[in-house]
């Protein structure tokens, strides 16, 4: 559990600690982007990561728009670690 008045969250990692805790199955991590303002959101994560929060990554398949077949990250974060952290 991360204590969080011994640390303070920027802005940007406020509302990604919000958006994954208002999705329990996770978000994707285009969806996180747009939603948290940020573009390198796997930087802000391992920097989060370092912080202590415990943020699960797993890839799953994914068809882009000209139907080349990729993967895309869905985002977690672990049970109980977060929903202080969303209010700040």
């Amino acid at each position: 559990m991360i204590n969080l008045k011994q640390r303070e969250l920027t802005p940007r990692h406020q509302r990604i600690v919000a958006a994954l805790s208002e999705n329990p199955i996770g978000i994707l991590s285009f969806d996180l982007r747009q939603k948290c303002g940020c573009m390198n959101i796997a930087d802000e994560v391992m920097a989060m990561r370092r912080l202590g929060f415990n943020i699960t990554c797993e890839l799953e398949p994914y068809t882009t728009e000209d139907g080349v077949k990729s993967k895309i990250g869905r985002y977690r974060l672990a049970a109980g670690c977060g929903s202080e952290a969303a209010r700040g």
